[in-house]
């Protein structure tokens, strides 16, 4: 006879939802629920950040970064609007590419599923 085993049902746990909105700022940042890798972004925030446009059916998100902005600020527009993780692996990508100088102001389509060295080429471009 086989026995079920007790607990949390068992799935990805990886989840990511998107950033939350503001005028520019970056949104609060939520716990992980239920003990899952679950992250999930919200709450408003505000400041002299970049415009980010959510995406529309997840074909691409809308970026601007400003002219005369760092790296450290650019991983942080990026990670706003959901399309980088985090900050560090942005700033790797860009290191590894040899990039510090190259990066541009603009506005960016960052296509959904992206990779950070994706997205490094294309604000390099």
């Amino acid at each position: 006879m086989e026995r079920e085993s007790a607990g949390a049902p068992q799935g990805n746990g990886d989840v990511q939802a998107p950033a939350g909105s503001g005028t520019g700022g970056s949104g609060g940042s939520g716990a992980p629920a239920n003990g899952s890798n679950t992250q999930a972004n919200g709450g408003s925030g505000s400041g002299s950040g970049a415009a980010v446009d959510p995406p529309k059916n997840n074909s691409a998100v809308t970026v601007t970064i400003p002219a005369g902005s760092s790296g450290e600020k650019i991983a942080q527009i990026l990670v706003d609007a959901g399309v980088v993780s985090s900050k560090s692996d942005f700033t790797t990508a860009v290191a590894n590419a040899k990039a510090d100088t190259k990066l541009k102001a603009g506005t960016f389509s960052i296509p959904a599923g992206a990779s950070v060295a994706d997205i490094v080429a294309i604000i390099t471009k």
